[in-house]
């Protein structure tokens, strides 16, 4: 069996999804721990890319693989007990 890893309900091993199911998915996720009422908030903690792996924000030699406007509205959003 090829190596692979779940994302947005699929298994993926040959191809790699889109910025934008990648997106959704970083979105889906993070409005899961925001919407937790003991979740104080969230923090994404692979920015790059590691050897072997290609689940970072950006690239090697620092550029965007998804659209910077986006990440920001999915991460600049309050946790629910910090929302007004």
């Amino acid at each position: 069996m090829a190596a692979g890893f779940c994302l947005a309900g699929r298994w993926w091993t040959e191809e790699k999804p889109t910025a934008e199911i990648i997106e959704d998915a970083i979105e889906a996720m993070t409005q899961y721990f925001l919407n937790h009422p003991h979740m104080p908030g969230c923090c994404r903690r692979q920015l790059t890319d590691v050897e072997g792996e290609f689940s970072g924000i950006y690239t090697d030699d620092r550029k965007f693989k998804f659209h910077p406007v986006r990440l920001k509205e999915i991460f600049g959003k309050a946790p629910a007990g910090k929302r007004d």
